[in-house]
């Protein structure tokens, strides 16, 4: 990466701006010139194109800088045998040209007085001298030198003897004590100008203290920056005499009237500008009463315009009101629960509830919707506050128009959709406060919890029953009961599958305690709501169930109900002539016989609902049958659903129909459900049965099952043909033992739905699934719809589970049992399921087959977790307004005056002077140099540059008469006859006529012959001077540390505060860290400062080369210029004040005095460094150089280029390290992080 070098010395220290640098890589454009030294810069090089470029550099600066100066196209070729003589023509030339230059001097002082004389000039002589080979320079130069010199003697004659003239009475006595009278006389008339000063800033006085007055007590804001200004009156400087020369005496009268009546012109004219600022002034007044006044006017208009806002926001109004209202309605409530004597788990959770209402009550607001602005006042200019009244009138008429028309419109739209806004708050803050209403008469009534009651069991024509009474009543109980010791223990179904758990429960506990224990883990891992439970309102299955769908066959609209469609079917189910109907046929089959002994006998036939279908799916609606929680906690019945799905045992459909010996069979399936009495469970069985379908007398599909989870099913399945109008239902199609069709076995899935609106934890409800038993199997699916399925069993025993791919297969071994388990434990046939998988029942086939499958389902146990609920809607509405700016304008100042300053004389000279001036201007032509081996390369016709390797390591030296040479790094020597040499970093030598080595840094310094003065400004090993040598001075002044802390005093521009304050504050940091504080203080430079930042820019002088630049026209060299910092200490420099076109800061700082002030300077450029961040880190790095740290190209604060891709300006461990050392006397830190880095 190219890198442009930024850094000038350990003490001047500066980083470059690479903005404005476009150099080839590690390379700078050099410029050497410098406009008034009395010569020019030779570098000597080690190698000859290098002297090649020093002369060609010199002699382009030489061509631009002094008068009729070309570089020609002739070419010199530049040897080791003829190098020292080229230079030593070329330092004699300079000498010659600014003897040339003064030569002008003097011409063009003797060519003003010949003009005041009348004289005529000669100037077109001009003597063209070719030093192309730089032949004989002295000689062919000195020759002109010397003509000059004689015309210049002749043309003072000539002048001198124009003045003397007397051949005129212009120079009489009288002529000239009149011209003298006269002179006086108007110079007295002239003195009178300043009383036009004063008056117009008398004006202008007045009118910025009215602008300022008015600016501070009313809306209207008067910038006066253009009249207070410095330049508010503009001088300028007229010269009046009289047209023609006064020759004679008699004319000096008139024309002294001729001078006066061109002075009064020029009074008249400064008159009027005087004039001219008072009417401004008095119109300025004037026009800021009439704007104050219309201001009370407008601002009145403004006020009435923000309460018609106000008063169009009824939706905003109407819902602070709420808040207000009903927040205080719940606080009360909330106290009255907790002093109450309600159950600790009761209280809790009506709290919550109070609380979350309360919060839902604070989040509702009014988003405020900005739809139109009146600002025609606030953004009201109305310019140059002076002008003609009636402009400012005009104005001020508009912008009322403005603010008229568009108040208008804005209302008319705000009423009309602020009124949609309040239609759609309204219903819901009424129906919020309606809910709280109810919520609250709930809890005064006595509530404590949502758990049913007597009043409501009382409506269930079930509860009359004795067993059921009590058997409900037990499981309301056991819901209350400590929940201690249910569960046994836990364990995943699966190891490596996470979201089924076997859970195992004590084999005494009940349906009821069980599902309060899972209600109760459930809520300590965050779940809301409540357990309800199917709680079927009768024992007549057919008051509350429904079959979805047209029936082959349904109960409760066949004669005869359940058993007359069994004795339908038997009618024509024969295995004989006359062996035929149940007994002698159908009780044969499982499926009729469950029908008849587990549901006919049991609860009587007008109790059972039976359906048959030649569909594998039915789905029956079961009204009112889940108890749960309201909106507002109150009990409440949800309608829910159940269907029953048929599958093989391998899940797979049965065959619809088939053949066999010839004859054609179908496959009737039956659904039967009815209620037990005595516990409230649902009996649930399915079966199917193959008939034929003529007298005398065999398709597959696959389903998933049915689910356990919410949502009303709304699938159905019709049958195309009704058991009254079918003739094809005839004898069981019976193929006896090893029955192909028995292989099949049975899989019933049962898919319980729930309304949406009983909520999550309606979700989590625990389906109870009873007399599982004849080694019957339970299959769980492994799709949970992503949440977590819980499978309660009764004792620790784990079942057999296999892995069937898309489900587990849960193995009971529970041998049969007969009759309905009516026991409110949880047993070995039952099992519960906490969760949202699907579940079925199966049996393998067999040789005698396996066709049917009766379970329980559902147990009551009313509510578990419920008490009172509020649940409020959050209300938000979308208020439009219009913003009014609340009156403020604004207006400016003018003013700027001119004025003339006269100066006048009478003209008068001699009539008889009269003669030519002589003057030899010169053209010369210089040469470019080349090397023998390769050509020169121009860069422009006369302009020649240098392109100069930063890393080259260069030897300079001078010899003749050169006055400077200045390097910028490695080794530097004079010779000859140098006066100055001038270093800045590196080992420095002088001799032969040397004057003066200033050097900044160095290791070993040395002087010899006439060296009068080594400066350096580090202590330093070894410094020796011989010969002449006179003074040796050691500078060292670094700051101390003093008692483990280092305090310093600043002073910093305002513009570079906040940057330096964060750049000191993290070196404070870092010497924190190494038990050192810094402290530091601003104040002002005159008191004097350890540190002074000062903010510059690219024109701003640098302080070490101020001494550089005094009377120097072109400063490039020595400004702040592709620097974006420097660091001077102010000991090791000669401080001068800088030239008056010059300046050490962008305030315009230029005393030597006020940078004594100060022990450090840091300047800043930054019109190069334009960020704040970036203007932190070329500080910290600066103040780096302040503690004494010099460049390291690897470190990320000190390396010597700003474009370095490591430099971050983060101050490092060794960073604050090295700089405690050098201000600790050199004593190393010896805190735990230096012993480690020197480690």
């Amino acid at each position: 990466m190219s890198k442009s070098k930024i850094i000038l010395g350990a003490s001047l220290t500066g980083f470059a701006a690479l903005s404005g640098v476009s150099a080839k890589a590690d390379s700078e454009v050099i410029r050497t010139t410098e406009k008034g030294a009395s010569g020019e810069v030779i570098k000597e090089g080690k190698t000859l194109q290098e002297d090649i470029n020093s002369i060609n550099k010199l002699i382009s600066n030489i061509s631009k800088n002094y008068n009729n100066v070309e570089i020609g196209k002739s070419t010199i070729t530049l040897t080791d045998e003829n190098r020292n003589e080229v230079k030593s023509k070329l330092v004699e030339l300079q000498k010659v040209l600014n003897k040339l230059e003064s030569q002008n001097v003097k011409f063009k002082s003797l060519s003003t007085n010949a003009t005041k004389f009348g004289l005529t000039i000669d100037e077109s002589t001009i003597e063209k001298i070719d030093l192309s080979n730089l032949d004989n320079v002295t000689n062919k130069l000195n020759s002109i030198v010397a003509e000059r010199d004689r015309l210049i003697h002749e043309n003072k004659e000539t002048i001198e003897r124009a003045a003397v003239s007397s051949s005129s009475a212009t120079y009489n006595k009288a002529f000239n004590e009149s011209v003298e009278t006269a002179n006086k006389r108007i110079s007295e008339l002239t003195a009178l100008d300043d009383h036009y000063t004063d008056g117009i800033l008398g004006n202008v006085k007045e009118l910025n203290e009215k602008a300022d007055a008015v600016t501070r007590d009313s809306g209207l804001k008067v910038d006066t920056t253009k009249t207070k200004a410095n330049n508010v009156i503009t001088k300028t400087s007229e010269f009046v005499r009289n047209d023609n020369a006064i020759v004679e005496l008699s004319d000096v009268e008139k024309a002294t009237n001729d001078v006066i009546s061109k002075i009064n012109n020029v009074r008249k004219s400064n008159e009027a500008e005087v004039v001219k600022s008072k009417t401004y002034t008095t119109n300025a007044v004037k026009n800021m009463e009439l704007i104050n006044t219309w201001l009370k006017g407008a601002s009145n208009q403004t006020n009435k315009v923000k309460e018609d806002v106000e008063k169009n926001s009824k939706a905003s109004t109407l819902i602070k009101e709420y808040k207000e209202k009903q927040k205080a309605e719940l606080v009360k409530l909330k106290d009255k629960v907790s002093k109450s004597d309600k159950p600790e788990k009761v209280k809790t959770k009506m709290l919550e509830d109070i609380d979350k209402a309360i919060a839902t009550i604070e989040a509702s607001g009014v988003t405020v919707n900005v739809v139109g602005k009146i600002d025609a006042i606030g953004n009201l200019d109305f310019g140059d506050i002076g002008r003609d009244s009636s402009e400012i009138q005009k104005l001020m008429d508009n912008a009322s128009n403005q603010i008229n028309a568009s108040v208008g419109s804005s209302l008319d739209n705000l009423k009309t959709k602020n009124a949609e806004s309040l239609a759609k708050v309204e219903p819901v803050i009424q129906n919020n406060i309606e809910r709280i209403k109810k919520y609250i008469e709930g809890i005064d009534k006595g509530g404590t919890s949502t758990q049913i009651d007597e009043a409501f069991l009382q409506k269930m024509s079930i509860y009359s029953g004795e067993k059921y009474k009590a058997y409900v009543n037990e499981a309301l109980r056991q819901t209350e009961a400590t929940t201690d010791g249910v569960f046994l223990g836990e364990e995943l179904l699966e190891p490596h599958y996470k979201d089924m758990m076997l859970k195992y429960t004590a084999s005494n506990k009940s349906v009821a305690n069980i599902a309060a224990a899972q209600w109760l883990a459930d809520k300590e891992k965050g779940l809301n709501g409540v357990y309800g439970s199917v709680m079927l309102p009768s024992a007549n299955v057919n008051d509350f169930a429904t079959v979805r769908g047209t029936k082959f066959a349904n109960s409760q609209t066949y004669t005869g109900g359940a058993w007359g469609i069994i004795q339908r079917i038997g009618s024509q189910a024969w295995s004989s002539s006359t062996t035929r109907g149940y007994n002698a046929v159908l009780s044969k089959h499982s499926v009729f016989k469950d029908i008849k002994t587990q549901h006919i006998d049991n609860v009587g036939n007008s109790n059972v609902f039976l359906v048959a279908s030649y569909e594998p799916t039915a789905t029956f609606d079961l009204k009112d049958a889940y108890v749960t929680v309201g909106e507002t906690g109150e009990v409440t019945r949800k309608n829910m659903s159940l269907t029953l799905d048929v599958t093989q045992h391998n899940g797979a459909r049965l065959p619809k129909s088939g053949y066999m010996a010839g004859q054609q069979w179908k496959i009737l399936y039956l659904y039967y459900i009815s209620v037990d009495p005595n516990t409230g469970k649902l009996l649930t069985g399915v079966g199917y049965y193959r008939h034929l379908v003529t007298a005398n007398g065999t398709g597959t599909n696959t389903h998933t099952g049915g689910e356990l989870r919410l949502g009303l099913d709304t699938s159905t399945v019709d049958d195309n043909i009704t058991i009254n109008k079918y003739n094809g239902l005839y004898s069981p199609a019976d193929g006896g033992v090893n029955d192909a069709l028995f292989k099949y076995g049975i899989n019933v899935n049962f898919s319980a739905r729930l309304d949406e609106s009983v909520g999550e934890a309606g979700k989590r409800t625990p389906i109870f699934i009873g007399d599982i038993d004849d080694k019957q199997e339970l299959n769980i699916y492994k799709d949970t719809n992503y949440t977590m399925t819980d499978i309660i069993l009764n004792g620790t025993e784990k079942p057999t589970i296999q892995d069937m791919g898309n489900y587990y297969r849960l193995d009971t071994n529970v041998p049969k049992v007969d009759g309905i388990q009516s026991s409110p434990v949880l047993d070995k046939t039952a099992v519960m399921i906490s969760g949202q998988s699907t579940v079925g029942i199966s049996h393998a086939g067999g040789k005698n087959g396996y066709t049917s499958i009766d379970v329980s389902l559902f147990n009551p146990w009313g509510i578990i977790g419920g008490s009172p609920s509020l649940s409020l809607e959050k209300v938000n509405a979308n208020v439009d307004t219009i913003e009014v700016n609340t009156p403020n304008v604004k207006a400016h100042t003018e003013g700027n005056y001119t004025l003339k300053d006269v100066k006048a004389e009478l003209n008068s000279k001699p009539d008889a002077a009269s003669g030519t001036l002589q003057k030899v201007d010169y053209k010369i032509l210089l040469p470019n140099i080349a090397n023998e081996k390769e050509d020169i390369k121009r860069v422009a016709s006369n302009t020649s540059f240098v392109v100069k390797k930063l890393e080259d390591i260069a030897k300079h030296s001078a010899s003749g008469n050169t006055l400077v040479v200045r390097g910028v790094d490695s080794l530097k020597s004079s010779s000859g006859n140098t006066l100055i040499v001038r270093q800045l970093d590196g080992l420095r030598s002088s001799s032969g006529n040397s004057i003066i080595v200033k050097t900044i840094t160095t290791d070993t310094k040395s002087s010899s012959g006439n060296t009068l003065v080594v400066k350096t400004t580090k202590p330093i090993e070894t410094i020796s001077a011989s010969n002449n040598s006179i003074v040796t001075k050691v500078v060292n002044n670094e700051l101390k540390i003093k008692n483990k802390e280092v305090n310093v005093k600043v002073y910093t521009d305002e513009s570079l505060k906040p940057e330096v304050e964060k750049a000191l504050s993290d070196w404070k940091d870092a010497f924190s860290k190494h038990n050192i504080t810094f402290n530091y203080e601003f104040t002002s430079v005159n008191k004097g400062v350890d540190i002074a930042f000062l903010d510059s820019d690219n024109e701003t002088t640098r302080v070490d080369r101020g001494w550089l630049s005094v009377d120097t026209d072109d400063d490039y060299g020595f400004e702040m210029t592709e620097l974006a910092g420097l660091m001077t200490k102010t000991a090791t420099v000669d401080l001068v004040d800088a030239d008056s076109n010059d300046k050490y800061s962008r305030s315009g700082i230029r005393s030597k005095d006020i940078l004594k002030k100060a022990k450090y300077i840091v300047q800043l450029n930054t019109d190069a460094i334009k960020s704040s961040v970036s203007k932190e880190k070329v500080l910290k790095h600066e103040i780096g150089h302040v503690f004494g740290l010099e460049h390291d190209n690897n470190d990320s604060l000190m390396t010597t280029f700003y474009n370095d891709p490591i430099f971050n300006g983060d101050i490092s461990i060794k960073d604050a390290s090295l700089a405690v050392e050098h201000i600790n006397k050199g004593k190393f830190c010896t805190c735990e992080s230096c012993m480690k880095l020197r480690k």
